[in-house]
């Protein structure tokens, strides 16, 4: 899942960056338990700013992620391109998402517990 993951922030860095991007991935140990972050970063247009800002909101506020990515993946019909990668780090990796603006900048953030193999 944690491939599934890079692979929808690095989608949306190639997509929507106007300039500098990056992408950093960490593994560390939070009590004993192995934990995965995976960071991105990349200025935006404002409109992109205000929808990545509306798309968290409701993402993180979901009760019921996998509720909310079914919803989704029925409207995604509706529009050009899915939109559907953020939620489906949450829902499929089970991951958490965060997410800061400042000024053209976005930074995102999917962070969890993984188990190693």
């Amino acid at each position: 899942m944690l491939v599934m993951a890079v692979q929808e922030l690095a989608e949306n860095l190639v997509k929507y960056s106007q300039g500098e991007a990056s992408l950093s991935f960490e593994l560390g140990l939070v009590q004993d338990q192995a934990v995965a972050s995976i960071c991105t970063l990349n200025s935006a247009s404002p409109e992109h700013l205000r929808e990545a800002t509306e798309i968290f909101s409701r993402i993180c506020s979901a009760a019921d992620a996998n509720s909310l990515y079914d919803k989704m993946l029925a409207a995604s019909g509706e529009r050009e391109g899915s939109r559907l990668g953020l939620i489906r780090i949450r829902a499929e990796a089970g991951l958490v998402l965060s997410c800061t603006t400042d000024r053209e900048r976005l930074s995102i953030t999917a962070t969890g517990p993984v188990e190693p193999k």
